[in-house]
């Protein structure tokens, strides 16, 4: 049955494949002998209409002109060219412009892939105010009457095997449906396992919360009955006839130990963390940890050269530091900042206030920097106003 499908397939990419290189049947010369003779058809429309009433009707086009453009015909393609074309019209400047208008459609031949768009492409509205359209039809339907027996021909193949072309393209798309419809199941599965595997850690850690030691977390995991009945028992997708094992192997214990190592070093951190005030309230002869910071000094432009444990010769420090960046405020002196005017355009934005009557600095947001090499260099300015 699978082989059956499978050949269904390949012949039905083989026959889009013919189906494919049979509609663009016309040639590019032939292209362009056709767009030669619609321009014959198209200008003599043009000069009867706009034309008729005029000396150049009778005294040129009557005599000379039409007898000419009639040569060209579906049946003698190449008789009548664009250069002879141009010739004929040389005293009929909106004819002549006409004509190199309907040559530039030669250009389309390759962005056309069938007969059916070569022909359209052909088609024509209005030219000065003269209505081409009926002779634009006309032209189209000759056209398409003249290629349709040899584009049958080309596609007698086709024809004979229709209902075996539909029987492909049906089947095919089964088999579409059906490949979806099972990765979707199986991503359904996926999601699942994983699901099962989540809960399992969660339950771990209230199990392991008071165990210390890798050996004994795994042997723990090796000897659970609920592991073991989780990812052993067979797992049916529904509506198939697809069934699935999930066996817990040596790199999914190694995965819960480290979930769980990990949950209880977490659980450890935040029971010292809410441990310690305590202690300290309790006992006030314990030292509060000092918090540190680091100083800007060294100002470039918007980037500073170095940073320093001290506060000498620095008016910004770094409150935050995230591995390259940090956020970076205002410290020092006010007023002394103030008189040297350290808040430069490229690394700060007064809000208000000016250098003139202020005494004080306010802190409105920190800005940021990112370390470049050994600099560190402004990325968002800080905002303060002066008062």
């Amino acid at each position: 049955m699978l082989k059956k499908k499978i050949l269904l397939m390949t012949s039905a990419m083989f026959l889009c494949i013919l189906q494919g290189f049979a509609q663009k049947t016309i040639s590019k010369a032939d292209f362009e002998n056709l767009v030669d003779y619609a321009n014959c058809k198209y200008v003599m429309t043009f000069i009867e209409k706009n034309d008729a009433d005029k000396p150049y009707f009778k005294d040129t086009y009557k005599k000379k002109v039409k007898s000419e453009l009639e040569k060209s015909t579906l049946n003698d393609l190449g008789s009548v060219n664009y250069q002879a074309i141009i010739q004929l019209l040389q005293d009929n400047v909106p004819a002549q412009e006409l004509a190199k208008k309907i040559n530039e459609r030669k250009s389309k031949y390759d962005n056309s892939s069938d007969n059916t768009g070569l022909i359209n492409s052909l088609g024509a509205e209005k030219w000065k105010g003269v209505d081409l359209s009926d002779v634009a039809t006309n032209i189209q339907n000759e056209i398409s009457a003249n290629y349709s027996e040899i584009y049958n021909e080309s596609h007698v193949w086709k024809n004979s095997t229709t209902a075996q072309e539909q029987d492909l393209q049906t089947n095919t798309k089964q088999l579409q449906d059906q490949y979806e419809s099972l990765k979707n199941k199986v991503s359904w599965l996926n999601r699942i396992a994983l699901g099962v595997l989540a809960l399992l850690v969660i339950v771990l850690v209230f199990i392991f919360k008071m165990i210390k030691g890798r050996e004994s977390i795994i042997e723990i995991v090796l000897s659970s009955q609920r592991i073991k009945e989780q990812f052993s028992q067979k797992t049916v997708v529904p509506n198939t006839n697809f069934s699935k094992f999930y066996i817990l192997t040596e790199k999914d214990i190694n995965i819960i130990v480290d979930k769980v190592q990990e949950c209880l070093r977490l659980n450890e951190k935040e029971i010292k963390q809410s441990i310690e005030p305590m202690r300290r309230s309790s006992n006030p002869s314990v030292p509060m940890p000092q918090t540190t910071f680091k100083y800007l000094k060294g100002k470039i432009g918007k980037a500073f050269s170095r940073i320093e444990n001290t506060p000498e010769n620095s008016f910004f420090r770094i409150s935050k530091e995230y591995d390259d960046t940090a956020d970076f405020e205002f410290s020092g002196n006010e007023e002394e900042a103030i008189a040297k005017r350290v808040f430069h355009d490229d690394i700060c934005n007064i809000l208000s206030g000016n250098y003139q009557n202020a005494h004080s600095v306010e802190m409105i947001t920190p800005g940021k920097v990112k370390r470049v090499g050994e600099q560190w260099t402004v990325t968002e300015k800080i905002e303060i106003k002066l008062a």
